[in-house]
């Protein structure tokens, strides 16, 4: 097996780490499991618009896009044309702030932007709306400025109008918003930012109640995009409509069917996208997927370890790369609230901790992920060697187990 085709996590923990590059990349949450792409490089039957040979932008943070070798080979990308991706199941919503399926940021990653990103490789964070890392005067405050002339894209209700400090003020406090039953990303900010001042429009200072060390870390998330205002006041929520500052202007969503995507023409850089159209076929089968792309109906796809041999077989001219992804799997109980506390057994911390303890992890991936991942003790990666856990707090152990779930003496 050569070195690209190794599990993505294996292969970058045996890397050597920069202590810069560590730095940079702190607070990364917990990544357990890689993303493995096949990209067909097309051939004389492929049409004009689906030839595969280009990629979307990159600028979809922590979704890992793929590129076929013509396109990773050539001088040049080739520009225009349609790049067609498959898409593993159907988001709940298009609102970054107020869901949490990967699906939901595959597509809003391309029509929004965040503040900070992560590169591709998740080891690093950059800017992307602001125009570097934040400045901390002090512990309590983050300083960012804002990109000058970045534009939101020219439809209703935002029309092309200037992106501002004012709008990232609007988007933190949203985020912020606590609203019981709703699966969203408040926690990030929530008890944790005291104010956010806009001293000019391109100065957002952000006023910290406490010293806050995963603050860079969530504000490169891809869940913690710029949105308008307007947006939000024409529609009520989000859940249907993607409006942002991004490369892609969303066009069309066909439920559990596809989405689609057109290039932005007024993007602040001139040279992206190269592509004129993104379109996301949603296929929830793994067999349906590769056939999907044995059948050169999609340019690139998610593929499992059960069907990588037969669509390697039946498409020579695939690309495979294992991939990053910022989505991880944990077990864990479900959220209580003082009003809804745990209901026995789960109010006993013993029978919880034997929960836990009963579980097999490697099992688990080696069975269900087909060992594409690794192991993490705690939400920091082991890549990030100076924060992460070095042994388990409550690993497999059967007899442990047992023996707490037993009645007590």
């Amino acid at each position: 097996m050569s070195r690209d085709e190794l599990n993505y996590w294996d292969r970058i923990n045996r890397a050597r780490l920069s202590r810069r590059g560590i730095l940079r990349g702190a607070g990364v949450s917990g990544v357990g499991l890689a993303t493995a792409a096949l990209v067909g490089c097309g051939d004389d039957d492929d049409d004009d618009e689906a030839g595969g040979t280009t990629t979307a932008t990159g600028t979809a943070a922590g979704t890992g896009t793929a590129t076929s070798s013509t396109a990773t080979q050539a001088a040049q990308p080739k520009r225009g044309g349609t790049l067609t991706l498959h898409m593993g199941g159907s988001p709940r919503s298009l609102d970054p702030h107020f869901d949490t399926f990967p699906y939901c940021t595959a597509v809003v990653c391309n029509t929004n932007e965040g503040l900070l990103r992560f590169t591709p490789d998740l080891t690093k964070v950059e800017a992307e709306l602001a125009t570097g890392l934040p400045e901390n005067p002090d512990p309590l405050t983050f300083t960012l400025k804002i990109k000058q002339g970045v534009m939101f894209q020219n439809v209703d209700p935002v029309n092309g109008r200037e992106f501002t400090s004012e709008d990232v003020k609007y988007s933190l406090e949203r985020q912020m918003t606590d609203e019981a039953g709703k699966f969203q990303h408040a926690y990030f900010f929530l008890g944790a930012i005291d104010r956010i001042e806009t001293p000019d429009k391109y100065t957002a200072t952000i006023k910290m109640k406490k010293a806050y060390a995963p603050m860079v870390s969530y504000l490169a998330s891809p869940w913690t995009l710029m949105i308008a205002r307007e947006a939000v006041e024409k529609w009520g929520d989000l859940t249907e409509h993607a409006v942002g500052t991004g490369p892609f202007i969303f066009k069309n969503w066909q439920k559990d069917v596809k989405f689609e995507l057109e290039k932005n023409p007024n993007y602040r850089d001139k040279e992206l996208p190269y592509i004129d159209k993104l379109t996301y076929v949603i296929a929830i089968d793994p067999d349906t997927t590769a056939t999907l792309f044995i059948d050169k109906q999609v340019d690139g796809a998610v593929i499992g370890s059960n069907q990588r041999k037969r669509v390697q077989d039946e498409r020579s001219d695939a690309t495979y790369k294992a991939v990053p992804s910022q989505f991880w799997r944990q077990f864990r109980m479900s959220p209580t609230t003082q009003e809804a506390p745990y209901q026995a057994p789960f109010s006993d911390i013993r029978f919880r901790e034997a929960m836990v303890r009963a579980i097999d992890k490697k099992q688990v991936l080696d069975l269900v992920y087909n060992g594409d991942g690794i192991e993490t003790k705690g939400p920091i990666l082991p890549i990030y060697q100076q924060w992460a856990l070095k042994e388990e707090l409550a690993g497999f152990d059967l007899n442990k187990a047992k023996s707490l779930m037993s009645p007590p003496v």
